[in-house]
């Protein structure tokens, strides 16, 4: 129900506001205050708010058209009638002079009356409010376009320029209304004009739907800038009658297309000089991308191939070679760096290639680089001839050399002296990837020594270069920076010179080198002399600063919720866009709380103990489930996987949540089903037994009174089929409650602890040699499998003395085994006693341990020697195994 409207009616007659506020009320939907003087009326209007004023024009004091002037002073264009018996033509045009929004005059039909004025006051209201309602709108366009980043502009029919933003001038410095009644060619750079005039043409004929246009445009300062705009036909729209222009700046977009472009350009080049090339290998649609220099090695032609046709260019004798390289890499993470030889699919030339490669696991994609080492090659068979050549010219000479050794041996010790301590000197150097510089700046020579010989070009290493030479070695992006670094500390203005920047190597590639230096040497007059220093290469530390980016902006991408959160304070530093969406905060919101804001249920105290085994790093990693509430109040269940990361600023914690609503749903309805189920079954048994029972009773009946031998046969045949149904109803009972429950965590050596307690193992031996702390994620009928392995050694094992229980580590998983020194099984057997039905018919069989284990990825395997005992290797997988003092993971 709409507020009615707020009334305030000034008259110095008591009798008449009482009649009009009655007769107001009534007809309309009005809430009328009365009172009686306009200088009491404008002391009410300052304290509370109206919607309208109805007032008399005769009043003692100030009249009606006084008190008009002075609401139109003190609230503007609040709505004013006046309502008045007197009627002359001079007051009613005062009145309107005044702002007067309608004039009412007093006498005839009450009901009429009253019933004109609730409308005009009506009328008056619902104006105001849409002349306000207009004037914000108009000032919130305004603002808009006012304060907007892109240039808007209005073209008249003659192609003339009527409006223009303030976004102009900011961005090209124009004096406000300078570009008014000017053609906007007259400021396009001339080369774009042409395809300028045919878009705007189009946009004029209305068949161009918006799509933009790229141009120049010529700054204030004469400078031309890029931009991108697109126009709209608005020609006949009142207010505006034209195109509407919309201009943005893309300086920064266009320099980063044309540095992309430079950049493959440079790759290409550097490609084709080294004899190189790179290619990505998509496993899913076993697709290999090849780049130009690769496509050039292997006579390819278009950059898209499948594998095998690719394959088919090596030569025979070097394909298993090369498939086997790239399952180990694939498979195993083992390097991929082979050599092989390819036959030339255009002239069928044979080149001898090296490639290496990387396996980026989370994409499926195999990233390689491929190498022409023909040369080399052709190169190193020289050498080794020419090796046998010289050998035995060696042995030769080695004849006449004798007598010239002793002469030459003290000039060798003082050779090997002098070799050895520059060996140290470069090791020194080596090892830290540092190299040395000196600049003479008087005569611009610079004089290196470099940790990696040629990395600058040198022959060997050492040498000089003009500092001309130095600086055309540095990328054009860097060389301002390093150039203004260098002066500031010539200028006396930094301690020390310190820069980082792109070095070009001798093959044409770019490493990341971090310059420091000092100045050693000044005139008399203070004007340097010398300046020295080192330069460190920061490659693989930048790379690593761009792979620390990379993987932010997955965790931002998953969908998973990922928190980090101060180990101290507890309040969250980062978290992604997957719990943002889900928890309904936003980032702001959330870095003003802690995990406790999240979990209705939980106090500081209960959370500080959860997490305490992190903090001691008693364990690694802590998994539990919660219950989070989202900002709105809902609830939803949730795992937390916690870990507590320390680095070198302070220690922080990692949670990686998993929504599992819809994961308990499942296994509650899966738990109910089972119920019903076992309910079903357990009666059934019940009544099953019953009657065998009954057939047992009546069979020994008739065992006992039987005489005839065939009959007594029968009938313990009979009784033999009772007790093997009986077997099964058994069988069925152990069955009914596999995966029932949920996998757990269960300690494997307290697991055979208990197991072995149930068996009777007379006097064999038991040593359980698996690791205290050592747990499996398995099934909650996993005692009764190593209760199982145990019975067997005990009851077939034949010549069992000691059954020994241990694990190993293989392969990332981890292994336990159960081993005898009895009988063993036979080779044809090994299988087979895992089969259903298959043995003597005691306990739940090999079969159902099989069922147990494989609930949660476990397999078994006998590999004993028969002769030499039976082996039972449980193979458990990494993840499914942790150490209980050192948290979840693979265990050692």
């Amino acid at each position: 129900m709409a507020a009615p409207v707020r009334v305030l009616y000034v008259d110095d007659e008591p009798d008449l506001l009482e009649i009009g506020r009655l007769f107001l009320e009534r007809v309309g939907d009005f809430a009328v205050t009365t009172i009686e003087s306009a200088t009491a009326a404008l002391d009410l209007l300052e304290r509370e708010e109206f919607d309208a004023v109805i007032s008399d024009y005769q009043m003692s004091g100030m009249d009606g058209i006084m008190l008009l002037i002075e609401v139109r002073k003190r609230h503007g264009r609040l709505p004013f009638i006046l309502f008045t018996g007197r009627g002359r033509e001079e007051i009613v045009i005062q009145a309107i002079n005044n702002g007067v929004d309608f004039y009412v005059q007093k006498g005839g039909d009450p009901e009429a009356q009253y019933v004109q004025l609730s409308h005009q006051v009506r009328i008056a209201v619902e104006r105001r409010s849409t002349e306000m309602a207009l004037r914000e709108n108009e000032l919130r366009f305004r603002s808009l376009i006012q304060n907007s980043s892109d240039i808007i502009r209005i073209i008249d029919r003659d192609g003339r320029i009527t409006y223009e933003s303030d976004s102009s001038r900011r961005i090209l410095g124009y004096p406000e209304g300078y570009a008014l009644g000017r053609s906007p060619f007259e400021f396009m750079h001339p080369d774009d004009c042409g395809e300028a005039r045919r878009a705007l043409a189009e946009v004029y004929a209305g068949t161009n739907a918006g799509t933009p246009t790229a141009f120049r445009i010529r700054r204030a300062d004469g400078r031309y800038i890029h931009v991108e705009a697109v126009a709209t036909n608005l020609i006949g729209v009142r207010g505006v009658d034209g195109i509407v222009m919309t201009t943005r700046p893309v300086d920064e977009r266009h320099r980063a297309e044309e540095a992309l472009k430079q950049s493959e350009r440079r790759l290409r080049r550097a490609e084709e000089i080294a004899g190189i090339g790179h290619w990505e290998l998509h496993l899913e649609t076993g697709t290999l991308l090849a780049s130009e220099g690769a496509q050039r090695l292997y006579g390819l032609e278009g950059e898209r191939w499948p594998l095998e046709q690719v394959q088919r260019l090596s030569l025979p004798e070097h394909r298993s070679l090369l498939d086997k390289a790239l399952r180990d890499l694939v498979e195993r993470g083992r390097p991929y760096d082979v050599e092989f030889r390819v036959r030339h699919r255009t002239d069928g030339q044979e080149l001898d290639l090296n490639s290496q490669a990387e396996y980026d696991q989370d994409r499926g994609i195999v990233f390689g680089v491929v190498h022409d080492i023909t040369a080399r090659k052709r190169t190193e068979t020289e050498l080794l001839a020419r090796n046998r050549d010289l050998t035995i010219s060696y042995e030769e000479i080695a004849l006449t050399e004798e007598e010239l050794r002793s002469t030459i041996e003290e000039l060798t010790r003082h050779e090997r002296e002098a070799r050895e301590s520059r060996e140290r000197l470069a090791l020194v150097l080596e090892g830290g990837e540092v190299g040395t510089w000196d600049w003479a700046v008087e005569t611009g020579e610079v004089i290196y020594n470099e940790p990696r010989q040629g990395m600058l070009e040198l022959p060997d290493g050492m040498g000089s270069l003009t500092v001309e030479a130095w600086q055309g070695l540095i990328h054009p992006d860097d060389l301002p920076r390093v150039q203004r670094a260098l002066q500031e500390h010539l200028d006396g203005r930094t301690p020390i010179y310190e820069a980082e920047c792109r070095i070009k190597t001798r093959v044409g590639a770019w490493t990341w080198v971090q310059a420091r230096g000092r100045v050693v040497d000044r005139d008399p007059e203070g004007r340097v002399r010398r300046i020295a220093g080192t330069h460190l290469d920061v490659t693989a530390r930048k790379e690593a600063e761009e792979m620390w980016t990379r993987f932010g902006r997955v965790l931002e991408a998953s969908l998973h919720e990922i928190y980090i959160f101060d180990a101290e304070t507890l309040r969250f530093l980062e978290v992604n866009r997957g719990a943002r969406e889900n928890l309904e905060y936003s980032m702001e919101e959330l870095l003003a709380m802690t995990p406790l804001d999240l979990k209705p249920e939980i106090s500081r105290e209960s959370f500080e103990a959860m997490i305490a085994p992190l903090r001691s790093g008693a364990r690694k990693k802590q998994v539990f489930s919660t219950i989070h509430r989202r900002k709105g109040g809902s609830q939803y269940p949730v795992e937390v996987h916690l870990q507590l990361v320390r680095h070198e600023t302070a220690p922080v914690f990692v949670a990686v949540i998993l929504d599992i609503t819809e994961r308990i749903r499942g296994e509650e309805a899966l738990l109910r089903t089972n119920r019903v189920l076992n309910l079903l079954s357990g009666i059934i048994r019940h009544d099953i037994d019953n009657q065998l029972t009954v057939l047992r009773g009546y069979l020994s009946l008739l065992r006992t009174g039987q005489a005839d031998p065939v009959l007594q046969a029968h009938v313990e045949r009979g009784l033999a089929a009772v007790e093997r149904i009986a077997s099964i109803i058994r069988f069925t009972e152990t069955c009914e409650h596999l995966g029932l429950h949920a996998p757990a965590w269960q300690e494997a050596c307290a697991l055979v602890e208990t197991a072995a307690g149930d068996v009777a193992l007379g006097g064999v031996r038991l040593l359980n040699e698996i690791p205290a702390g050592l747990e499996v994620y398995a099934d909650a009928l996993i005692i009764r499998a190593f209760g199982n392995l145990i019975e067997n050694a005990v009851r077939h094992g034949g010549t069992v003395t000691t059954i020994r229980l241990s694990s190993f580590e293989r392969e990332g998983d981890r292994v336990l085994v159960c081993e005898d020194d009895g009988v063993g099984i036979r080779d044809d057997e090994k299988e087979r006693i895992f089969e259903r039905g298959y043995g003597h018919n005691t306990g739940f069989g090999l079969f159902l341990v099989r069922e147990i284990l494989e609930i949660t990825g476990i397999t078994i395997r006998e590999t004993g020697r028969a002769g030499q005992g039976a082996r039972f290797e449980l193979t458990v997988p990494g993840s499914a195994v942790q150490s209980a003092e050192n948290g979840s993971g693979p265990a050692a």
